[in-house]
Order: C-alpha cells, then structure tokens, then sequence
C-alpha cells in the first residue's frame, strides 16, 4: 500500500472510530460491540483480498467466504468469538502465514519481555523430538533447570503440566497426510514445555530404564538477545558455535541458531571466522521456524562465491530474487573469500519458512547437503497488521519457488539427501544421528 493509501486508511479508520462514538451515544456498548466486530472482519478480509499473491486465491472464492462468515462476525458475543471466525476464514485458504494474534496476548508479552518473572516462551532446560510415536528427550542444556534435577537424553516424555500423553504422540486421523500429523504434534508439544520464566511445571518422564519420574522443573529466561521483528512478540534469538574434532583430526564447525532476526548476522560472521579453516561446516536448523527471509541473501554469502539465486519470492504485481551475495570482508575489516568447503545442513520437520528457503535454495544449486527430516512445507513469506480491535493480523503476500528447479516448497518443504531416523535407544547413548551422519559424510568427502 502506498503512504497516500495508509494515509488515506488511517484517515477511514479514524472516521469509523468517530462513528462508533456516535453510535454509543444512539444505541449503547452493543450497538458499538458489533461495530468493531465487523470493522475487525471487514479489516482483515480487505487486507487479504488486497494482498494476497494469487487474485484467484489459489482456487477459494474469497467473497463467498465474506458473505458466509461475515454475518457471524456481527453476531459474535465476545472478542474470542470474533477470533473464532475470522480464524475459520483464514482456514479456508489452507496455506501457511495466516494466523491471527489476540492483541491483549501481544501487549502483556511485550510489557514483561524484559521481566525475569513474566511474559512467556521461557525454557525448562530440555528439548524432545518424536521418535516413533513417543516424544523423546533429545537435547538437555547442561546449565540449565532439568539438568538440575536429572532429566537426562532418551527419556520419554509422558506429562506436560496437566497435559499427559496416554498411548501415541501423533494422533491417528483419517485421510491427513502422516507428515502434517507429526508436524502439528511437535509443534504443540513445543507450547506446552515453554512457559512463564519462573514458574514450575511438572513434568512426567520414563526415565533409560523405564521408570517413571515426576519432576518439577523452574523455567528458566531463555537464552539469547531479546529481539523483535514487526508487530510480533519479542523473541529471545540465540546462536551456539563450536569446532569438534575426530579422532582422524577432522575439523567441523557446527552452528546452531533458533530463528532469522538481524541480531543472528553478527552472531553468525563472527562464528564463520573461527570456522574458516575446517574441514567443513554443519548448519543445524532443526526446529528453526524462520524468520526474517532476505536474510538468506548475506548469510548464504558465506558459503557461495557468485551471485546465484537461491529463489524467487512472487507477489501479485512483482517477484523478487534471493540472490546471494558473497562475503569477502570479516568481522576485522580484512579481505577473505567465501567458505568454500563441505556444508552440511540439519533439518527436522519443524523447520520452517526461511530455514526451507535457505535449505532447498542451497540444495538445489548443489551447494550444500541436507540431512534428517522432512520440513515443515510453510515457506510463504508475510507481513503482520494491526486490525481497528487491537489485535494483529498475520497473512502470507508472496509464493516462493526454487529458482534452479521452479520447486514450490509449501506444502512439499525440504527433501534431505540422506533421511535419518532418529531413535530413543540413540538418544539413551548420547547420540545425535543427524549429527554424526552429517561429520561421516564430510570425513568421506573432504
């Protein structure tokens, strides 16, 4: 939208907000209640018809969705209800990026991001993955709370605050695609283990030897830098580098990071400088959901030395390259050349969005070679906001395909090279076979 437009926007919403003063005095709060519902619904529905990259809307007649639903935002009793529809409209499209944030939701977690003792996505000290059909305790930090009380790798996690899981993780659902299933199930599972800094939640495990253990965890601030990306929630981003070396002498980097914000290109230059002589470098972006994605241009930099298109992102008026840009200068101020040795990436399916687009954009040019899991397939890029009720409006306004192979990755995500099961029997061992597949493929080809 252009200044003159949102000027012209905020100039409409302002003169709805005056008729909604008018209309307390004429017929009181439900009169104004049912006002501002429909200004919500109508807001939201506009900025999609407005936005969204295919004018057909990928096969959905959108103002039939209006006609439907629109009654039913009028006779909400109450915000949440109003949630529920306009949630039930973006569902209809069936495509990543289209979520709504309750505004209230939004505005605590910013007033206590910078509060130990408040806000949400604090950490327990423990990450699962689904290993079969059971969530297993993957990665446990060493300085964190659950290594306090022993939570160890390879115990099952069996309860979750008032959450227990009783028989499989992944619920069986009839005609839903086996992949989405395990990807909804790990993905709530990460909701329920975060939790308010501070607070204790009970936790139920079988422990290597099948024990049940019931302890009760403190989470902890999450690690990293409190960053924030539009009008979403602040977020902790975190980056952990380190060089491990075999017995054979071989050197690998290997660098971790939870999500694409500017504060990670620093974080990631300063890591790529300590890694520039090794035998090869491993990305692990296992669990990262995304993020900002043009920064796939610098950070993919890193590792090409021509200007190559990673892919293409599609708006309904325009399409953009994801051209690399190659990094000749460090963190010092002097000249290098981009790392030109084996490049390893990491990916489970809850990998996401600018993580895919890195991955398959690498992996198609040749550049790189993924191993685990299937990601997630929710690539669209989006935007957020805010709608005339407070609350914030999140809505994909591009498609992004492959440019090597015109690959469209949502709804299909990241295919690794080399698929790896992960166990519970590894993870009892203290081992990480996405990990270890990855050194053994840079120790036969380096």
């Amino acid at each position: 939208m252009s200044k003159l437009g949102r000027r012209l926007h905020r100039g409409r919403s302002l003169l709805r907000a005056a008729c909604s003063v008018l209309v307390i005095c004429a017929t009181g709060a439900t009169a104004v209640q049912e006002n501002i519902h429909l200004e919500t619904f109508d807001e939201a529905w506009r900025i999609i018809a407005e936005t969204h990259w295919d004018p057909e809307f990928m096969g959905v007649d959108w103002e039939a969705v209006r006609q439907e639903l629109r009654p039913r935002a009028a006779e909400a009793a109450s915000v949440v209800d109003l949630r529920g529809v306009i949630r039930e409209m973006l569902s209809r499209l069936g495509q990543s990026h289209f979520a709504l944030w309750p505004g209230d939701a939004i505005g605590n977690i910013r007033a206590n991001a910078g509060d130990t003792a408040g806000g949400s996505g604090g950490d327990p000290g423990f990450e699962v993955v689904l290993a079969g059909d059971q969530f297993v305790v993957s990665v446990v930090d060493p300085k964190g709370p659950a290594a306090e009380v022993g939570v160890a790798t390879g115990w099952v996690l069996q309860r979750a605050g008032s959450y227990e899981i009783t028989g499989s993780a992944v619920p069986q659902v009839e005609d839903v695609d086996e992949h989405m299933l395990r990807v909804e199930a790990q993905m709530a599972m990460r909701r329920r283990l975060s939790g308010s800094p501070g607070s204790t939640i009970r936790f139920g495990f079988l422990d290597e030897n099948d024990r049940s253990r019931l302890v009760g965890i403190e989470v902890a601030q999450a690690a990293g830098e409190l960053s924030q990306f539009g009008n979403l929630p602040p977020t902790f981003a975190a980056l952990e580098s380190k060089l491990l070396q075999s017995d054979s002498k071989l050197e690998v980097g290997v660098i971790t990071f939870n999500i694409w914000l500017p504060v990670i290109s620093r974080l990631f230059d300063e890591a790529i400088d300590q890694m520039r002589h090794a035998d090869g470098i491993v990305l692990d972006l296992r669990g990262n959901p995304g993020g900002l994605g043009g920064m796939v241009m610098g950070i993919g930099g890193h590792f090409v030395d021509e200007n190559l298109s990673l892919g293409t992102m599609r708006t309904r008026e325009s399409s953009l390259q994801f051209i690399t840009n190659p990094r000749r200068i460090d963190t010092s101020g002097s000249l290098v050349e981009p790392y030109a040795g084996l490049l390893a990436i990491l990916m489970d399916n809850t990998s996401a969005s600018t993580s895919e687009v890195f991955a398959g954009g690498l992996q198609a040019i040749g550049r790189a070679r993924i191993f685990g899991q299937r990601s997630m397939g929710a690539v669209l890029p989006s935007l957020t906001d805010e709608l005339p009720n407070g609350d914030v409006l999140q809505h994909a306004f591009a498609d992004f395909v492959i440019s090597e192979t015109g690959v469209r990755l949502e709804g299909r995500g990241v295919i690794p090279d080399e698929v790896v099961v992960v166990a519970r029997s590894d993870l009892v061992d203290g081992h990480d076979p996405v990990l270890e597949s990855a050194i053994e493929w840079i120790e036969q080809h380096r």
